[in-house]
């Protein structure tokens, strides 16, 4: 839209309908103005600058990362689905699963705390399945999605809701009782008498 209102081909000075799909090349990019001016007969430059600011990011991240031919997807029935278009006869029973999966699922904002941490290579589907196929026992289990989800809670975080005098590690009495440095730092001093 510009002004508000939606883009009529009478903005092109074109009589025929125009897709969008006809605005990008063949690897995602939108045309440049040399190829649009010849294309659509523009001959002001600014209408197309307004043109490519008027389609919506998420359009072009669409158009960008699909793996179908636009002459195909395009100008036939399709949805856009994480940044993606798929054409209607491509659906299947598991691609409505993974769109109703993916309304009801949140990812635990702990992730993106690991991920600062540790780089963003951390593979999730494992680190979740990991316990279950470790161990039996419901308290391992239990502990390991604490730690997972960033909900244990030692001194520093005690200390805070009034349940720790101090927020210094049970172990070593040097740092705060994080997780990373309780059972990176402390174990590991505790266990090889590492300093």
């Amino acid at each position: 839209m510009i002004d508000n209102r939606p883009i009529t081909p009478s903005f092109f000075g074109a009589v025929d309908q125009i897709y969008l799909a006809q605005l990008f090349n063949d690897i995602g990019d939108v045309i440049p103005w040399a190829e649009a001016s010849l294309k659509f007969s523009l001959q002001n430059h600014f209408k197309w600058i307004q043109i490519v600011n008027a389609i919506p990011n998420e359009w072009k991240s669409a158009i960008k990362n699909s793996h179908v031919s636009l002459d195909i997807c395009c100008f036939q029935q399709h949805l856009n689905w994480n940044d993606k278009m798929i054409p209607t006869d491509s659906f299947s029973s598991r691609f409505f699963y993974d769109i109703y999966i993916d309304k009801i699922s949140i990812k635990p904002t702990s992730q993106k705390y690991f991920d600062r941490l540790f780089g963003p290579d951390l593979i999730w589907d494992k680190i979740y399945t990991l316990p279950h196929l470790a161990t039996v026992d419901a308290c391992t289990r239990i502990f390991q999605f604490k730690v997972s989800h960033n909900t244990l809670f030692l001194n520093s975080r005690l200390v805070h809701l009034g349940f720790s005098a101090t927020p210094l590690c049970s172990l070593c009495k040097n740092f705060n009782e994080t997780p990373i440095h309780f059972f990176v730092s402390a174990l590991s001093q505790l266990a090889y008498g590492v300093s």
